[in-house]
C-alpha cells in the first residue's frame, strides 16, 4: 500500500473542470428540449384559448435563450467544479501532511 500525501491543485481542478463542462453540455441540452417543450406546450395552450395564433415566445428569442444556455451552463459548471476542487484539493494537502493520507494499492 502507498499513501497519497499530496495531490497537484491545478492537475486535479483541470480534470474535474472538464468533467463538469461536459456534465454542464449535457443538462444545456437538456435544458434546450425542456424548453422547446414548454414554450411548444404554452403557446398551444394560449394560442388555442385566445385564438389569435401568436407565440407566446418568438423563435428568435427562444433560438437566443437556447445558445446562451449552451455556452453558459458549461462555463458556470466548470468553474464551480474548479472552483470547489481547489478547495478541497487545498484541505486534502493540509490534513494529509498533519495525519497522512489515504492508502491505495497501485498493484504491479
Amino acid at each position: 500500500m502507498q499513501s497519497v500525501n499530496k495531490i497537484d491543485v491545478w492537475s486535479a481542478s483541470k480534470m474535474v473542470g472538464i468533467i463538469f463542462a461536459v456534465i454542464g453540455l449535457v443538462m444545456a441540452i437538456l435544458i434546450i428540449i425542456l424548453l422547446f417543450a414548454g414554450v411548444g406546450l404554452l403557446n398551444s395552450i394560449l394560442g388555442g384559448a385566445t385564438g389569435a395564433g401568436k407565440t407566446l415566445i418568438e423563435g428568435t428569442s427562444t433560438a437566443v435563450i437556447s445558445l446562451i444556455t449552451l455556452l453558459l451552463v458549461p462555463i458556470i459548471f466548470a468553474f464551480f467544479g474548479m472552483v470547489s476542487t481547489m478547495i478541497f484539493v487545498a484541505i486534502y494537502n493540509s490534513i494529509a501532511s498533519l495525519f497522512g493520507g489515504v492508502q491505495v494499492d497501485l498493484g504491479r
